[in-house]
């Protein structure tokens, strides 16, 4: 099996990252599954699993870096190629494994497999043959009926919880935050950073519920937060550390990774030169001055508030120009609410996406908000910036990661994936 018949083998299963609509109730069928593959979730290494509501990609990413050595990553959603989702000591799966997992487990794959479990499925088994000392599992969605969370989890970090998934998840934080704490498991060490009330409530009982052991980290320790355009510099208890990410909200990621490296055991100055390196794409990823182009997958009223915050702190710009395309089941209007105020003029444009909103809709939403802008491709959204932007404007493209990763091939950084060399 070729790497391009492995993906239109993949691609021919339900995909519930493209649906608006509960996903599986039970991981009965998908441990049944894996136990015709012998049940690969069990021989990776020791598993580490990352949920929450923001944050949880650069924490993972961090982690995996920091440890450096024998360590399997897996991670969603990707940007610009598949194989970002899976990962060994920070280099993608090769298009040749990856096309040798999925002939592997094709025989016994039946129409009920989703695509996410498939890929999870090749990232336990990857993770097995590489004979991983650790791995580094991000959640895809929730927690407790999540794929990932077949694993006996040794280590479990759970980032900031905020509304999002609501349809799925809970219409309230409470429920939110039950089924993330779901990959809490009994002995499991979990390390969490500031919640909102209620739900360290929710934390702390399924800590007690399940004999679990509870690190509930403090930002007292946190020092000299200084932004820059090419990273952050901090102090963590009296220790200088960079990460080449931006935003104050990085230091928060960087501490929770920080402290699991500390409880592995893993030398300071690893750590440093670890966090130091990492490479994540679409995070407030300027790729270009004057003017400024940014790209952020950021999708919920949380994470636009934190890039908005961001960008107002680094980036002198005079007029700001949006692209924007957002998934029909995120509060677009409590996102509009908080871009509206520094908008100039936006373009609206359509993703091939099942669960995209589409862009009369958007437009409908943000001119209520007193945005002023147009509906088209994004394509001639681009070509049209070409010549309305000039050196002092930003051109802000944001509202889902299938965007920002249209745009880098549009861009032409679509050959910039961090699978480039893999």
């Amino acid at each position: 099996m070729k790497f391009e018949e492995a993906l239109d083998f993949l691609y021919g299963f339900k995909d519930f990252e493209k649906e608006v609509r509960p996903y599986r109730q039970s991981l009965f069928s998908f441990r049944n599954f894996l136990k015709y593959l012998g049940n690969p979730h069990e021989k990776i290494g020791t598993p580490i699993i990352v949920a929450g509501t923001k944050g949880k990609g650069s924490v993972a990413t961090m982690l995996s870096y920091i440890i450096r050595e024998s360590v399997g990553l897996y991670m969603s959603p990707h940007i610009l190629d598949v194989r970002e989702r899976i990962q060994f000591e920070n280099r993608c799966i090769s298009k040749e494994d990856f096309a040798y997992l999925m002939e592997a487990i094709k025989p016994i794959v039946t129409g009920r497999r989703t695509v996410f479990e498939l890929l999870t499925t090749m990232a336990f088994m990857y993770f097995a043959n590489k004979g991983t000392d650790y791995s580094v599992l991000e959640v895809g969605l929730g927690g407790r009926l999540d794929a990932t969370n077949v694993v006996d989890a040794k280590m479990a970090i759970i980032t900031r919880i905020d509304y999002d998934h609501t349809h799925i998840l809970g219409r309230s934080l409470f429920q939110i935050a039950r089924e993330k704490a779901g990959v809490i498991k009994r002995g499991t060490r979990v390390i969490y950073g500031a919640q909102k009330p209620e739900v360290r409530e929710v934390i702390e009982h399924v800590v007690k519920l399940k004999g679990a052991k509870p690190i509930e980290l403090s930002t007292a320790g946190i020092r000299k937060v200084e932004l820059t355009l090419q990273g952050t510099y901090f102090q963590l208890d009296g220790e200088d550390y960079f990460v080449p990410l931006l935003g104050e909200h990085q230091v928060l990621n960087a501490m929770l990774a920080i402290r699991a490296a500390q409880m592995l055991g893993i030398p300071k100055e690893q750590i440093k030169a670890g966090i130091g390196r990492v490479r994540l794409r679409g995070r407030v990823e300027i790729l270009q001055h004057a003017p400024w182009y940014i790209v952020d997958g950021a999708h919920n009223t949380c994470s636009i508030k934190v890039l908005m915050d961001t960008i107002n702190r680094i980036i002198p710009y005079r007029r700001l120009f949006l692209i924007f395309s957002v998934m029909r089941d995120k509060d677009v209007d409590g996102i509009a609410a908080i871009l509206a105020p520094y908008v100039y003029y936006a373009f609206w444009v359509p993703l091939n996406h099942p669960r995209a909103m589409s862009p009369a809709i958007v437009a409908k939403i943000f001119t209520g908000r007193g945005v002023t802008g147009e509906q088209t491709e994004l394509v001639t959204a681009v070509d049209k910036l070409n010549r309305l932007v000039d050196a002092t404007d930003l051109v802000l493209v944001t509202g889902s990661f299938y965007l920002v990763g249209g745009f880098l091939k549009l861009y032409g950084d679509g050959d910039k994936s961090v699978c480039a060399e893999g």
